[in-house]
């Protein structure tokens, strides 16, 4: 396959086919990151930054995969490290925010509505809108799986 046709090849969602297994990628790299950072404490402008420096290392990912006969499994590798982050993030809202059993929350039920809520309203304070709509596409991705069972 040429440079071209890798740039311009399409993926179709799967609808996370491979959720429980990224969820036990995802529980490793949150054990590889506590090991080697510990537990932090920063500002949410300072998380954002760590993520944004981990969407730049996806994005470095993908290109190498593109134009330089990358691994795939370089990609996947760092979409984890993206996704344990931002799911911190989350965690750490949903705990500063008092958050932990709101109204309607059930073991299987997040409060979706209420942590976006909080998102639009508190959030852009401190992250610019594009990255509140990405964190919230995430939330209603989250909500679809959940409504599946």
């Amino acid at each position: 396959m040429t440079e071209r046709e890798k740039e311009l090849e399409e993926y179709k969602d799967t609808r996370l086919k491979y959720f429980g297994l990224f969820k036990s990628l995802i529980e490793s790299e949150n054990e590889c990151q506590l090991d080697k950072w510990g537990i932090q404490e920063r500002t949410l402008p300072e998380w954002l930054m760590y993520a944004t420096e981990e969407f730049g290392e996806l994005s470095e990912a993908i290109s190498e995969y593109i134009y330089r006969d990358g691994m795939p499994r370089a990609i996947i590798e760092e979409a984890i490290q993206v996704v344990t982050l931002c799911l911190k993030i989350a965690d750490m809202i949903m705990e500063n925010a008092n958050m932990e059993k709101p109204e309607g929350y059930t073991k299987t039920h997040f409060p979706i509505g209420k942590l976006k809520a909080w998102l639009r309203e508190e959030a852009r304070k401190y992250f610019f809108l594009t990255d509140i709509n990405i964190f919230i596409e995430v939330l209603d991705k989250i909500a679809e799986i959940e409504k599946e069972g």
